[in-house]
């Protein structure tokens, strides 16, 4: 009777991998699907429509811009960026740029990039991270944050050491 019942078992698991294993979004889909989604967003911040990009997101997406405030939902999400449009002094140029994309085991996918906005009174390099949903066939922004890019540090000297004075060196 247990080899009855192993058989159908092990025949089932030597079915649902395969199909199991088809449904597993590649890194280079995934790279895919969110250089679509920064594209969307390209567009979003030409036109300066708010609403388009706030529809990129999950109902409860999340978005928190360099200034660490937090967006919840699209209609935060929404209002967070028209303030960022109006406070740029509106859109001249955007320009972002996927740097990696890596598929998680859900379909969805997280990325790391960098963006340069030109507004009107001020132009900002950006980076970013990105958590995505899978959403049919492509993918929504479930999390999003981005900071401003700082200069380096600048470069210290190196001088030698200089004996104390008043020793000797002897």
């Amino acid at each position: 009777m247990r080899v009855v019942i192993a058989i159908p078992l092990v025949a089932a698991i030597a079915l649902a991998v395969p199909a199991f294993a088809q449904d597993k979004t590649t890194d280079a889909e995934a790279m895919a699907k969110v250089e679509k989604i920064v594209a969307q967003f390209d567009n979003g911040f030409r036109t300066q429509d708010a609403a388009a990009i706030s529809k990129l997101f999950t109902e409860d997406g999340v978005y928190v811009p360099a200034t660490g405030k937090i967006f919840r939902g699209q209609q935060q999400i929404e209002n967070g960026y028209a303030a960022l449009f109006k406070a740029m002094g509106g859109i001249k140029g955007f320009d972002a740029k996927v740097d990696e994309a890596r598929a998680l085991s859900d379909g969805g996918a997280w990325a790391i990039g960098h963006a340069t906005i030109e507004g009107g009174t001020s132009t900002t390099q950006n980076h970013f991270a990105a958590v995505y949903a899978a959403d049919g066939n492509g993918l929504k922004v479930r999390m999003l944050t981005a900071g401003i890019n700082m200069p380096p540090p600048p470069e210290t000297a190196q001088t030698p050491s200089a004996p104390m004075s008043g020793s000797s060196t002897k």
